[in-house]
């Protein structure tokens, strides 16, 4: 089914990168918290038609619902039973409701957990939101530790985390050869001898 719904294009991941495909469509946001509000807002921009549905119950505060009612967001409370994708529309199946909703396009936000916990065990700050600083691909304050992906702040993007892991992959190669003394100026000798080689 999700394959299906992918090769039909009712099921997207990114309104950052195609938002703009669906101007004035029938938008659905499934994810009743902060990420799926914020999705939902963010999407609000394209289309006048946004409805934000719960996982299995809505989990806004009074600022997120105030937020969302300005933006002329609907919010669907009842619980989501069954996904059902066709070729151009999303119908969705809901508990208490006899017939589907159905949509041009769903963007699950889901929101992420990041796994921080080793980085916590090896005593590196940990920001409210769960991540690492966005300058832990680059460096952290513990010599040697290097992070990457959805845990460290910034956008979680499959393309950003690659970047990441290039950098910190580097950056930690780079650190093991200098902590051997095996540099390239040790190797030539460029500093006249002063480094000594493990």
């Amino acid at each position: 089914m999700h394959e299906t719904a992918i090769a039909n294009g009712v099921l997207r991941y990114c309104p950052v990168c195609d938002g703009f495909e669906h101007k004035g469509a029938r938008i659905a946001v499934l994810g009743c918290d902060i990420s799926g509000a914020a999705e939902a807002i963010f999407l609000s921009a394209y289309s006048d038609d946004v409805t934000l549905l719960p996982r299995r119950e809505v989990e806004l505060t009074r600022e997120e619902q105030r937020d969302l009612g300005q933006a002329g967001i609907k919010v669907v409370s009842e619980a989501l039973s069954r996904f059902e994708p066709t070729k151009c529309e999303m119908r969705l199946h809901f508990e208490d409701q006899p017939e589907p909703l159905a949509f041009d396009v769903l963007y699950p936000a889901l929101g992420c957990r990041p796994r921080s916990g080793l980085a916590r065990q090896l005593g590196l700050a940990i920001e409210e939101s769960g991540k690492v600083a966005a300058t832990a691909p680059l460096d952290t304050e513990i010599p040697g530790l290097f992070c990457a992906g959805d845990v460290v702040d910034g956008l979680d993007q499959i393309s950003v985390a690659m970047g990441h892991g290039a950098i910190a992959a580097t950056k930690a190669h780079n650190w093991l050869r200098a902590s051997d003394g095996d540099t390239v100026e040790a190797v030539l000798d460029l500093d006249g001898g002063n480094t000594a080689h493990g």
